[in-house]
């Protein structure tokens, strides 16, 4: 990153240029970070077989769930937002094996024993109804975002909760645990994150608002004078240096 002072004018005149997210797609970001114990890709491919039939809950615009196509039989991708649904329908049209349907979480419109792998990357879940949609010998694989995800972010902005994912994955164990599931992988990593310029850093706070880390309605306008202060802080000849934190758990029903 070349220079660390940006105006207001300046943050604008970045921000219409970079555009909005289609689906869940930042692959236009550029973006490093420290190397990491695993590959979400990776592990789901562990526990999935040509034969499977897989869900993806919060598939987004698919994109990882047509990565993965080619190793298993069919899938169905859900998300709540039916803006995420046609972008997924768009992106998986030469995938014949996977369709996608606009359904939410909390209530999964499938028969019991529908799936012999249940995905999840980043999105809420209903563990009852996980549990009720997974055939026996099934697992579940879920990657979460871990509480101090963006923590220089998150107190720069002043939003979300510190503890909010970390209870949320304690309680996921345990719910699973009642249900008499169990737990056959568990992973937290937390690494430096570097946003290499600022185009890639406004498009992700637009992207995310209303996350933990940055707050519902992001704009230029009302936040630039954070933006600046983000930049001059962190900004560095790297980029702008933030961290990434995730969780990994895997769950067997038995």
């Amino acid at each position: 990153m070349e220079s660390t002072d940006y105006s207001r004018e300046d943050l604008r005149a970045i921000a219409a240029g970079v555009g909005d997210r289609d689906g869940w797609d930042f692959s236009r970001m550029k973006t490093e970070r420290e190397p990491v114990p695993w590959d979400y890709l990776e592990v789901a491919t562990r526990y999935i077989t040509p034969k499977d039939a897989v869900l993806d809950i919060g598939t987004g615009g698919g994109e990882k769930l047509l990565t993965l196509a080619r190793h298993f039989d069919t899938a169905v991708g859900v998300d709540p937002d039916p803006d995420m649904i046609r972008a997924a329908r768009a992106n998986g049209a030469a995938f014949p094996n996977v369709t996608f349907a606009e359904m939410g979480a909390e209530e999964l419109g499938f028969p019991d024993g529908s799936f012999d792998v249940v995905l999840t990357r980043h999105a809420p879940v209903s563990v009852p109804e996980v549990v009720r949609v997974l055939r026996p010998g099934g697992y579940f694989v879920t990657q979460g975002v871990g509480a101090n995800n963006m923590a220089d972010i998150r107190q720069a902005f002043g939003t979300g909760s510190g503890t909010q994912y970390d209870d949320e994955h304690r309680s996921r164990m345990d719910e699973f645990a009642r249900l008499e599931c169990r737990t056959v992988a568990t992973g937290d990593y937390n690494v430096r994150y570097w946003v290499k310029d600022v185009p890639s850093l406004i498009f992700w706070f637009k992207a995310i608002a209303g996350a933990n880390e940055v707050p519902e309605g992001f704009s230029i306008d009302r936040d630039w004078r954070i933006v600046q202060r983000i930049i001059a802080e962190h900004g560095g000849p790297d980029g702008v240096l933030t961290n990434e934190h995730r969780t990994l758990l895997v769950v067997w029903k038995p």
